[in-house]
């Protein structure tokens, strides 16, 4: 059974163990946040240009580096690995390409959801009502049957999603630990392993990352606000942390897979 506290309470340890890697890994995203450093100043296009392309070399290199986080911490071990640059930017790649393919769910089923919507005589009469108002729809409008129609509409797109999130964890996971696309997609896999952490601890591991992420996002938004030097801290310190949390408590929950 996955003791959620404690992959959280591993993971935390882990991000704190070498703060030399930990800022060795800000100076990385730095190089790579340099466009957002330097918005108030005047860059040439030319150089702008050559920033984007760092950008995504930096992206890259810290996709695949916490790819590696996630293959090392799911077989128990508990070190931070060291760069290896063009390992990192391939498996930095195969995430991506994997990302791109699970972003193509959740667009089918926003697709599917909006048809199962027109076809649906209450709602249809609402969607074009809702289209011919610009989006403003008076009180009166909303009857008893159209808002049991949305209701149930946002029920269905909710735990559809939801199902989304938990297949691209496990996906994630796999992808790091058997270094091989097809396993990533392996959705009978994906099932089996989902079947052993359990759907709803798995979730319940999902919405605690997503409050624990959420309050260091809106830390960073407000630091952010301070001129310059804000930009910097984020990159260089709640960045990197949140990059190593994340993929150590990733790599701890699936180490419960056998």
């Amino acid at each position: 059974m996955v003791n959620i506290i404690n992959t959280f309470h591993e993971a935390f340890t882990y991000s704190k163990q070498n703060i030399r890697r930990l800022l060795f890994i800000g100076l990385i995203a730095v190089i790579g946040d340099l466009n957002n450093i330097l918005e108030n100043i005047n860059i040439p296009d030319e150089i702008g240009i050559i920033l984007g392309i760092i950008t995504i070399i930096a992206a890259l290199i810290l996709a695949g580096f916490e790819h590696g986080i996630i293959r090392e911490t799911s077989n128990f071990n508990n070190e931070i690995p060291h760069f290896s640059w063009i390992e990192n930017i391939k498996e930095g790649i195969n995430v991506w390409l994997q990302e791109i393919i699970f972003c193509i769910l959740p667009l089918s089923i926003i697709l599917g959801i909006f048809l199962i919507a027109f076809n649906d005589s209450v709602l249809h009469d609402f969607i074009i009502l809702l289209i011919q108002n610009n989006g403003i729809i008076a009180s009166y409008a909303l009857t008893d049957p159209i808002i049991e129609h949305v209701i149930l509409l946002f029920i269905v797109a909710f735990i559809l999603f939801a199902i989304c999130e938990l297949f691209w964890l496990i996906s994630i996971c796999r992808l790091a630990k058997y270094g091989k696309l097809r396993e990533g997609l392996n959705f009978i896999g994906i099932i089996k392993d989902l079947n052993q952490l359990g759907w709803g601890s798995v979730l319940l591991w999902v919405i605690v990352l997503a409050i624990f992420t959420g309050v260091l996002t809106f830390i960073g938004s407000l630091v952010k606000m301070i001129p310059f030097i804000g930009h910097l801290i984020v990159a260089l310190i709640i960045l990197p942390f949140t990059l190593l949390f994340t993929g150590a408590a990733t790599g701890f929950l699936y180490s419960y897979v056998k």
